[in-house]
């Protein structure tokens, strides 16, 4: 999904989420499109059954609701071309949690979920779920909208399977790593 990542200036332009956002960006320039959809990007970490936030530069963990399966401190940043989606994944992979394994010298240890989300907006008009009301920076001389999802992609790039008896040398917290990585596939697998 990332390519290479042994040096520091890794080119992610022709990675698969630079393509696909790329794909959906020239969509979006179609003139139907250009001024009624808006793009916006969340970059999430699941590491040790943990959701981090990928476009804070801190790693704090994120909850997550089972009830209706979306993390609650979600944080969304509008995008508007493919640069920017490239400058959020570039820096969203330099926090991402990797290690040095016996089959790589640079291995994540997490998966990694890209999301595109399409929204449309409309007017407020009468009374609306105000959960749904979006303006600029709250501020009352811009008009408020109604924000409403109309697609949503998710890319996830999955850490590697390990097998225990691979691992190089005896570190305990990398076996244990290896294993919740190993667990999480499986669940993964049955979704």
């Amino acid at each position: 999904m990332d390519g290479d990542l042994s040096s520091e200036k890794t080119d992610y332009s022709h990675r698969v989420y630079a393509q696909t956002v790329r794909d959906i960006c020239q969509r979006l320039s179609l003139p139907q499109y250009r001024s009624s959809i808006e793009s916006f990007v969340t970059f999430y970490e699941i590491y040790w059954d943990k959701v981090f936030n990928l476009l804070n530069s801190k790693k704090t963990p994120s909850r997550v609701r089972s009830s209706k399966r979306q993390v609650c401190d979600r944080k969304e940043q509008q995008v508007e071309s493919v640069q920017d989606v490239l400058n959020i994944i570039q820096n969203g992979m330099s926090i991402r949690t990797s290690d040095i394994t016996a089959a790589n010298s640079n291995s994540f240890r997490s998966h990694a979920v890209l999301q595109t989300v399409l929204k449309t907006s409309s007017p407020l008009t009468g009374q609306s779920n105000l959960s749904t009301l979006s303006s600029r920076y709250n501020n009352p001389a811009v008009p408020r909208r109604v924000m409403k999802e109309v697609g949503k992609m998710s890319l996830i790039d999955l850490a590697g399977s390990e097998r225990s008896k691979d691992a190089t040398n005896g570190d305990r917290l990398q076996h244990m790593e290896g294993s919740e990585i190993n667990k999480s596939l499986l669940a993964l697998k049955e979704c």
